[in-house]
């Protein structure tokens, strides 16, 4: 194998040549892997249209608006030791979103992994726009999350959240890179991906903000600010 301006190429087929014929060689696969990687750059900024921000936008905005509506001790009454509370779900969704900020800022600085395929489950999720509706188990940390300091912490964190979110976005559409990060679960996503699959984590979790509410709404607890 040999590297060559960060991308490592197999000429295990070819180790017999030497001189100009060995860099012939080397050149065509280059010149292969630099049109794969302008695929990729064309077919991410197709996907990176307005109306990806917008939605992340109006998704965010339900979130902030909602905590108008809770209390302190709304926000850290937890249904069961193993359950989370309101507070510890929006604590959650901050830690989350701030990841996959992340990760849409380090596809716009490179081209790295340009060329690796999004599993089909990713694929599947992304073209059906919804997680499946059922519960989904996070690792033993989610147990861990801790409660917010405050419900104005909260709110600040959200708006810092959504403004570096579109702060990446303005990035993206600017850059010339097409790289991608691997999910755990769901393969290698490039940026616009990334910024899909944030909003539908921040939706999918509606379904459980709806059940916590139905919670508060039947206990006996008195509770106000």
């Amino acid at each position: 194998m040999v590297s060559f301006q960060g991308v490592i190429f197999k000429y295990t087929k070819f180790c017999g040549f030497l001189g100009n014929n060995f860099f012939d060689v080397n050149i065509i696969l280059i010149g292969t892997e630099r049109a794969a990687i302008h695929a990729a750059t064309a077919k991410h900024t197709n996907l990176m249209d307005d109306k990806l921000i917008d939605d992340f936008n109006q998704t965010m905005n339900s979130w902030i608006d909602a905590l108008e509506k809770y209390s302190t001790e709304d926000l850290e009454f937890r249904p069961a030791p193993d359950k989370w509370s309101m507070g510890q779900l929006y604590m959650h969704l901050i830690a989350e979103t701030d990841f996959y900020i992340a990760q849409v800022n380090t596809c716009t600085a490179c081209d790295d992994n340009a060329t690796e395929p999004l599993a089909d489950k990713g694929r599947e999720l992304l073209l059906a726009n919804t997680f499946p509706d059922e519960d989904l188990t996070g690792p033993p940390s989610n147990n861990l999350l801790p409660q917010p300091e405050s419900k104005q912490d909260l709110v600040l964190s959200l708006l810092n959240s959504k403004a570096a979110m579109n702060a990446a976005f303005i990035m993206v559409r600017q850059s010339p890179f097409a790289g991608k990060t691997k999910h755990p679960g769901f393969g290698y996503m490039c940026a616009a991906e990334w910024l899909h699959f944030a909003n539908l984590h921040l939706r999918h979790h509606f379904r459980q903000q709806l059940k916590i509410e139905a919670l508060l709404a039947s206990t006996t607890s008195p509770r106000g600010e």
